[in-house]
């Protein structure tokens, strides 16, 4: 039987080690490794001689999540024993899911592509787009209203890079970051959202062009972003802009099984 050593709450540079084997899987938990989701999120580390699994738990005040990483094996052994929250955004590769379920209940994940750009790929396009920051809160806020199940965060502003178009005085579409580390040189691109009636002239594209080429222009070698397999449109524009698909994964909410709130020890 394998014996597998645990560390439950490791320190940033044992958590950047093992999520650094595949940077662009692990992008975002990489970027919460630093402010401010460093905060809400810790990291429980499992090793058997060279393998390493990984498992990174985030409790933002206004959301949940778990990313899994490495080895079958550890990552059981892991959900064994970490303490998990009671319900969570799960990240999940294919190879993770019978482990994540030995904790929650995940009965309909939805089929995602992870995809990346960095400067040799990247096909930026023009438009008419302004950077957006403090003082666009609200006017962001009114925009992704119109967006049921947005994972915009108005800490998100803060270190992160916003684009948008207006329509008037709304903005009818933006773009931006959802995490962004300058320490590790990595971000993940989201919240990108046209309104209805200005679908059709390339907004999304724009907003998202100028995000990815203000990111790699910076601090950020590469970018990231998710999207459903069955979003052809979407998956049609980043490819576009240059992204190519990295890996399929599932991303859905998941609730802890009963008597599982804590790790069996």
């Amino acid at each position: 039987m394998i014996e597998w050593s645990l560390t439950l709450d490791t320190n940033d540079a044992e958590a950047y080690a093992a999520f650094a084997t595949d940077r662009i899987w692990c992008g975002y938990a990489l970027a919460d490794l630093d402010q401010p989701f460093r905060a809400h999120s810790k990291v429980a580390v499992a090793r058997h001689g060279r393998d390493v699994a990984a498992c990174l738990v985030l409790r933002h005040p206004a959301f949940a999540a778990v990313v899994p990483h490495g080895p079958h094996d550890g990552v059981v052994k892991l959900m064994e024993h970490i303490d998990l929250p009671d319900a969570a955004h799960l990240f999940a590769r294919e190879e993770h899911l019978t482990a994540l379920r030995l904790r929650f209940e995940y009965p309909e994940p939805t089929p995602m592509y992870r995809m990346a750009v960095q400067s040799r790929t990247f096909r930026p396009v023009s438009g008419s787009v302004e950077r957006l920051g403090r003082d666009d809160l609200p006017a962001l806020l009114d925009l992704y209203s119109g967006y049921p199940g947005n994972a915009f965060q108005p800490d998100q502003l803060e270190g992160g890079v916003f684009y948008g178009v207006r329509d008037g005085t709304r903005l009818a579409a933006a773009a931006g970051t959802q995490v962004a580390s300058a320490r590790f040189g990595i971000a993940a691109v989201g919240n990108i959202f046209t309104r209805a009636e200005a679908r059709g002239r390339g907004l999304a594209a724009a907003v998202t062009s100028a995000v990815v080429a203000d990111l790699l222009a910076g601090f950020c070698d590469i970018a990231i972003l998710n999207v459903a397999v069955a979003n052809e449109p979407a998956i049609r524009v980043y490819n576009r802009l240059g992204f190519w698909t990295h890996c399929g994964h599932y991303e859905g909410m998941a609730t802890l099984r009963p008597h599982s709130s804590r790790g069996v020890h």
